[in-house]
């Protein structure tokens, strides 16, 4: 399998490289709405983290693997509609704890602009988890249970990534990869925090990295694949939802906005994920230390603050 680009392939000039579970499928939405940059219309073809497996896909077991691209004529098609953008980009979080997609990337885009926005670690992987259990990918119910199988999982060859809840938030020794071998001022790294409060402020300086006009109006009104937990019992579930004979009677003798209430309070009380306890919240702070600090050497900012939180 031929593993170099199409001589006259036009092909991206920044990724976005995650993390998981910090906003990124809002951020790639939002920079496709700016005039001067185009976006590919698959997010997460996650090319460069599997170019060394020579075009053969991943089991089809692996979830979450549908948009995976992995030949190099099906990922130029990603941008041939591009036209005279000035940043042509992609979104895929696998590249950010890749170990073979920073070498990947700058072997073949060297000049490329690396985008991260990072989650503190431990909302990052009870996002992860809660998702997981939302589409059935997570069998353990029990986030502190299933962070303790996490490495027998990979030992086991359970596929990377996926249930990866602590690994993924290691985020110095991730960019520190890409450091290593990209010029700093050609990374950079952003709080979930900006994005989630002053969406317009954030994009107005990455559209600045980018060398695109700044002033740009882009619609950030949308938030996207917010995660929904699992319901906590499936049997009320049902009930909220049933269409029996003895559900229409009700209905029948409650006013539809007592209803309406009522149905809300219980969905929302379903849906309401249980609290991480504060020892393990604690715990877990505590085991991502030197590698905040290690961010903080990097990037120049103060992610350590995330130890307090």
């Amino acid at each position: 399998m031929d593993q170099h680009a199409p001589p006259d392939a036009r092909l991206p000039n920044f990724m976005v490289i995650g993390a998981h579970k910090a906003g990124t499928t809002s951020l790639h939405h939002y920079l496709g709405q700016h005039p001067q940059v185009f976006m590919s219309a698959v997010k997460e073809p996650c090319f460069f983290a599997y170019l060394q497996r020579k075009g053969q896909p991943v089991p089809s077991t692996v979830p979450f693997a549908e948009s995976l691209v992995y030949t190099w004529p099906d990922y130029a098609r990603l941008f041939e509609s591009a036209g005279d953008a000035i940043a042509v980009g992609e979104s895929s979080t696998a590249y950010l704890t890749s170990k073979q997609a920073p070498h990947a990337i700058h072997q073949h885009i060297p000049g490329a602009r690396i985008i991260a926005v990072l989650r503190h670690p431990v909302d990052r992987a009870y996002s992860q988890f809660v998702m997981n259990r939302q589409f059935g990918v997570e069998t353990i119910a029990d986030f502190e249970a299933a962070l303790a199988a996490e490495h027998e999982r990979r030992l086991a060859g359970w596929p990377a990534g996926t249930h990866d809840y602590a690994e993924l938030g290691r985020y110095g020794r991730a960019l520190a990869r890409y450091h290593a071998i990209f010029p700093a001022a050609q990374i950079k790294v952003c709080r979930y925090e900006e994005l989630r409060d002053d969406a317009h402020g954030l994009l107005q300086d990455i559209f600045s990295f980018l060398g695109v006009d700044a002033t740009a109006p882009v619609d950030v009104s949308a938030r996207l694949l917010v995660g929904r937990p699992p319901p906590r019992s499936r049997r009320l579930s049902r009930f909220v939802a049933s269409q029996s004979t003895a559900m229409q009677m009700v209905k029948s003798l409650v006013p539809a906005g007592v209803r309406t209430k009522v149905r809300d309070r219980l969905e929302s009380a379903n849906r309401s994920p249980a609290r991480m306890t504060g020892d393990l919240r604690r715990r877990l702070i505590a085991a991502y230390r030197d590698d905040l600090l290690l961010l903080d050497s990097l990037t120049g900012k103060d992610f350590s603050r995330w130890l307090t939180e």
